[in-house]
């Protein structure tokens, strides 16, 4: 399974089966996409004619950092008929589709497919859960994953109140944060998820 980069307390250079194996890793905030593509044959017959089709299952598994399941599964379906046998022989030749065709028909819903991913995550709304290190709030993500200087963070628990963070320094994978409230510990909010609100122009 996938694990959080930051689960593993052996170095990958003297663990064994990450040498030989590879060690799959996804840090917080980041995405894991696994294409997976299934080819089935089938046959069918009727009275006259023998129908032989391929069909493509494309599908895109996406795990978000930190999980060990896949939460998002995208797929699409080509089927394409690859000839008829028929009493008639000519007619049986010409019924078959060029490489080409096959080819073309195959990875047609590719672009579509990956467009569909793309909005899928990008609609999703940035979290991550609090920690402190030397009396500053941070989260394990930052502007390699789509968080802007100007976002707001929000502490929204049912059964605590609302609390307001704003972004105090913005690193490529680590972001400090700054509780609007100056008298609020920073200790009281280990531990509790935040979300990110973006105010565009």
């Amino acid at each position: 399974p996938y694990q959080s980069a930051g689960d593993f307390s052996l170095p990958s250079s003297f663990d064994y089966k990450a040498i030989t194996e590879g060690r799959r890793s996804v840090d917080q905030g980041d995405f894991a996409v696994i294409p997976v593509l299934e080819i089935l044959h089938r046959k069918s017959n009727t009275a006259l004619f023998k129908k032989e089709e391929a069909i493509a299952i494309l599908r895109l598994k996406v795990l978000e950092g930190g999980a060990e399941t896949a939460d998002l599964d995208l797929h699409e379906t080509v089927v394409m008929p690859l000839g008829t046998e028929g009493p008639i022989r000519s007619l049986s030749v010409l019924s078959r589709p060029r490489r080409a065709d096959v080819t073309a028909r195959f990875l047609a819903p590719i672009p579509p497919l990956v467009d569909r991913l793309t909005k899928a995550i990008n609609c999703r709304t940035l979290k991550s859960t609090l920690r402190i290190d030397q009396g500053e709030l941070f989260i394990p993500i930052g502007s390699n994953q789509g968080l802007r200087v100007d976002a707001m963070g929000v502490l929204d628990d049912p059964a605590k109140p609302v609390q307001f963070l704003s972004i105090a320094r913005l690193e490529p994978s680590r972001t400090v944060l700054a509780p609007l409230d100056p008298y609020l510990p920073a200790s009281s909010l280990v531990g509790r998820t935040i979300e990110f609100l973006e105010f565009k122009p």
